[in-house]
């Protein structure tokens, strides 16, 4: 026994060795992990969330200068909300990455701004917008400023989560302007007045000037000599009478990997009503020359794309039209089917530019497809609901009457796309090469453009990259009364938004404006998934309790009534001439009063514990079900191993003995 006593104890102890030897073990692989690792992980999330994109690991990789992160996060910020702790740690581990990949061209700087601290005065200075927490009035920050070499600076004031799921996208956004200063130039090609229109007094429209707070904007109307070198984005609003090699001007932009944003019209209202408008004030005196052209289109251009768009043809949305209304001996509201107010199930969340859209207002549009064959891909940012049919544009002239487009309208069960990205390597619309100018300047300029030493472009015919278009089919959402409202405050106009127009179009030359890396990137998902069986649950016990705190309601609602109505009548009879029934209808019904409070405290007080209790039970489930199992497990494996040990060493001493 006493052999067997020692063979326990030596037992005993090379397992404490070894359960030493594992910690050690343990601690040493998570040290050497930390140092080795940092870069590798694994993403198991639906939607790769903390996966980069090829797009952004281009980006950061091509970083050619210095660019310092100074990332400011109080502290008190994660903790009142479990949606701002995960969205905050999200950003935190998404810049780290972004040092990683970028392999020391980027450098982080993490800050925890306390109140009136330096580095709350740091914040501050740099452009940070400060947030208050708590009933304190405390001050907190959650943003981020970054600079290049030569102190050129772009700062996020703070990050909403509502924005979450374009964090990747706005943050290698910013990595990308600090890499590429300059203001983009956006060559402007347009036959409405959008700079200086004279119907507004030669004020520009309010998207334009919107526009010129982040592009230069470049006319580039009534121009034979072509697009400047240093032009980035076209924005082509309702092109008509282009000539030729206006034409042609463009097919060779887009060749040569130009990007452009497309506004074609089958009917455009904002033209035909400034035609009409102007036809009022010449008064007859001056007939118009030809009645004006409602439609725009790049014919020649989708020809050879193999986009097909109708300009004889609008779409009609029931679910989307907006309401109008018409006078008349009684006024009424009347869904118009030509105007549509697009709202949520209409835009492409997986885009960046229609991710955040709420609302889009658009009047008279047209449709796109694309023909079979077609080496492009038309991914659709803006469709229709399903209750669409297609209206010939011929009901607009004139004056359409909204009962009989409702009176007629048939719904062809067909979702119509309005708005889309074309992607792809497209062919030139001139494979002859540039055709002849009309101008005899241009004729001289072009024989001395060798001369003079300016570059003579060679004739492309097809895309050196894949072509960058978005194109929709409609111009009006572009004027001021489709999508904003002037308010006088205190005697200034200002205009309010009541609708995303301009949210649109910025968004869409701002994507364009990046660099092929940064135009594939997609809007990802949320960080916070909530519990939804859980909800379910806590929704359905909620609904429960309500539905008896209604009756209770009711029924205390009513008693006080009564005892309301026979306090008048008490007060009215006096309160000698009350009679023994009236006192005791009070007491019963002040004693029910009573009761139902009582009750109604019980219902209240069970909605609330129970809903604690199942939190309770589900945290406990969450955080301590898997290591208990593993406990378990553990302690069931090393019971079953001592077991044998025990069975197979007493085996041995009886055989020895």
């Amino acid at each position: 026994m006493g052999r067997f006593s020692m063979r326990i104890l030596n037992w005993q102890r090379r397992e404490m060795v070894a359960i030493i030897l594992a910690v050690i073990l343990f601690l040493s692989v998570n040290i050497l992990a930390s140092v080795w690792l940092r870069s590798t992980s694994l993403d198991l999330t639906e939607n790769n969330l903390y996966t980069l994109s090829q797009g952004t690991r281009e980006v950061l990789t091509s970083i050619d200068e210095p660019i310092t992160v100074r990332f400011f996060l109080s502290g008190r910020i994660p903790e009142q909300d479990p949606l701002y702790a995960n969205f905050s740690k999200r950003v935190r581990d998404l810049l780290e990455s972004f040092v990683t990949i970028s392999d020391g061209k980027l450098t982080l700087e993490v800050f925890d701004p306390e109140p009136y601290s330096p580095e709350e005065d740091k914040a501050l200075a740099l452009g940070l917008r400060g947030v208050t927490i708590g009933a304190s009035s405390e001050q907190g920050y959650f943003g981020l400023a970054a600079i290049n070499s030569v102190d050129e600076k772009k700062v996020i004031p703070y990050f909403d989560p509502a924005r979450e799921p374009l964090l990747e996208y706005d943050l290698t956004k910013l990595v990308f302007s600090l890499t590429h200063p300059k203001k983009p130039v956006v060559g402007l090609l347009s036959s409405i007045p959008m700079g200086a229109d004279p119907m507004n007094s030669f004020r520009p429209w309010a998207i334009f000037e919107q526009t010129k707070q982040f592009f230069e904007i470049r006319s580039l109307r009534g121009s034979d000599a072509g697009i400047d070198d240093d032009v980035d984005i076209l924005l082509i609003a309702h092109p008509q009478n282009l000539s030729e090699r206006q034409l042609y001007d463009v097919d060779q932009f887009i060749l040569r990997g130009g990007r452009a944003l497309i506004c074609v019209d089958p009917y455009s209202e904002t033209a035909v009503a400034r035609a009409k408008a102007a036809e009022r004030q010449l008064q007859g005196k001056i007939p118009l020359a030809s009645k004006p052209i409602p439609y725009s289109t790049l014919g020649k251009l989708f020809d050879a794309w193999g986009l097909e768009f109708a300009t004889d043809t609008m779409v009609g949305d029931l679910s989307s039209a907006q309401q109008v209304k018409l006078s008349g001996l009684r006024s009424r509201v009347v869904d118009y089917l030509p105007w549509l107010a697009m709202s949520e199930g209409t835009f492409n969340r997986d885009d960046v530019i229609t991710s955040q859209i709420d609302t889009l207002n658009l009047a008279s549009s047209g449709h796109f497809t694309l023909e079979e064959g077609s080496s492009l891909t038309l991914q659709p940012l803006l469709q229709s609901t399903a209750k669409s049919m297609i209206i010939p544009t011929s009901k607009m002239d004139p004056q359409p009457s909204p009962d009989t487009l409702l009176q007629e309208f048939r719904s062809s069960d067909t979702r119509f796309i309005l708005a889309a990205r074309l992607h792809g390597f497209v062919e030139t619309a001139f494979p002859g090469g540039s055709p002849a100018s009309t101008a005899p300047e241009d004729h001289e300029a072009e024989e001395n453009s060798g001369a003079s030493g300016t570059p003579v472009r060679e004739h492309l015919s097809r895309s050196t990259t894949p072509a960058n278009i978005i194109v929709i089919g409609d111009t009006d959402f572009l004027a001021d009364n489709f999508w904003i409202r002037v308010q006088n405050f205190m005697g200034q106009q200002l205009g309010v938004p009541f609708a995303g127009n301009a949210d649109f179009v910025i968004n869409t030359l701002d994507n364009l404006s990046g660099s092929d890396a940064l135009i594939s990137l997609r809007s990802r998902g949320l960080s916070f998934r909530p519990f939804l069986l859980i909800e379910d649950i806590r929704r359905q016990a909620e609904q429960r309790y309500r539905e008896r705190e209604r009756d209770l309601r009711k029924n205390l609602t009513e008693a006080e009534s009564k005892l309301n109505e026979l306090r008048e009548q008490s007060g009215r009879e006096g309160a000698i001439m009350m009679t023994r029934e009236n006192k005791m209808a009070l007491d019963t019904y002040r004693g029910e009063i009573l009761g139902l409070r009582k009750e109604l405290r019980k219902v209240q007080h069970a909605l609330i514990k129970d809903i604690d209790s199942l939190d309770s039970i589900f945290k406990v489930l969450n955080i301590w079900a898997i290591p208990v199992l593993i406990a378990v497990f553990a302690l069931v494996l090393a019971l079953v191993q001592r077991a044998r040990y025990r069975i197979r060493h007493s085996a041995r001493g009886d055989v020895r003995s």
